[in-house]
């Protein structure tokens, strides 16, 4: 993971087969990305 400067605070990896990964500055933002990730997990629960 290489992620632009900033004051990240949270990761989640939100599609693990791209290895697509957001970050987040605060706890709120990071529930969003987490919940992507469980989006995903819904469509690809072979792989989750």
């Amino acid at each position: 993971m290489n992620p632009a400067d900033g004051p990240w605070k949270f990761f989640v990896t939100v599609n693990p087969t791209t290895g697509e990964t957001n970050f987040a500055e605060t706890f709120e933002e990071h529930e969003e990305n987490v919940a992507l990730f469980q989006q995903w997990c819904a469509g690809n629960p072979d792989d989750c």
